[in-house]
């Protein structure tokens, strides 16, 4: 089994939206296939859930979300040798976020694989405030 996860801009201002890509694949090769595979997601205190925007190969998708312990769960079944599944999901930033580079990991599990790990590569975030720029010509 592999995983990745990336987010799809690296630096973002308080209340923008941001969406996470989390690619699970089952080698070509793999002699068995992974069952029950479930991916599980904490999102940082920072970061709010859409709600309703998590999919899986670019469609709605069952999931759960726990508001309290901000953990995110989509099943994503049994993946076939050479199958990949796609999770996409997306999340706002609070104002608590400035000035903070916001990560968080995806945990993989399957019935009868070892538990893998993605890490997104981080998200600087700043505080939306207008940055004034002036050029001046002369002819």
């Amino acid at each position: 089994m592999s995983v990745s996860k990336k987010v799809n801009k690296p630096v973002a201002l308080v209340v923008d939206s941001l969406v996470y890509t989390v690619t699970v694949s089952n080698a070509e090769g793999a002699t068995a296939t992974l069952e029950k595979a479930v991916m599980k997601d904490t999102l940082p205190d920072d970061l709010t859930l859409t709600h309703g925007s998590p999919q899986m190969n670019g469609t709605t998708t069952q999931y759960s979300y726990d508001a309290e312990t901000k953990v995110l769960t989509v099943p994503l079944g049994d993946l076939e040798a050479g199958k990949t599944r796609t999770v996409t999901f997306e999340c706002t930033i609070q104002e608590s976020a400035y000035g903070k580079t916001l990560k968080n990991t995806a945990v993989i599990s399957a019935d009868n694989h070892e538990t893998k790990e993605a890490t997104d590569e981080g998200v600087a975030v700043r505080d939306g405030v207008a940055e004034m720029g002036v050029t001046k010509k002369v002819n």
